[in-house]
């Protein structure tokens, strides 16, 4: 009675597995370069192609990688957490 109904979630799985690889897979540039993708949306509404062209920006530092994208999504998550409690 109290257990999970494994046969309906791993069918639930296979369903989504099965609408995801039906359709094929974008080239990455064209996602990440797409007109709808917002990378750090909500708080920052620039494209990705604008984000790199804006070489002022806190994102462009020496430090470069993971960590760079750990502070860059931790801040957004601060941002969003800021405007979302006023």
């Amino acid at each position: 009675m109290n257990d999970l109904d494994l046969d309906a979630i791993c069918e639930s799985i296979g369903r989504e597995m099965h609408e995801i690889t039906a359709h094929p897979a974008p080239e990455p540039s064209v996602f990440v370069f797409g007109a709808d993708n917002r990378p750090f949306a909500p708080s920052d509404q620039r494209g990705a192609d604008e984000i790199l062209r804006d070489v002022g920006h806190s994102y462009h530092t020496a430090e470069h990688g993971m960590g760079s994208i750990h502070r860059t999504l931790l801040q957004n998550w601060r941002d969003v957490n800021t405007y979302t409690r006023k």
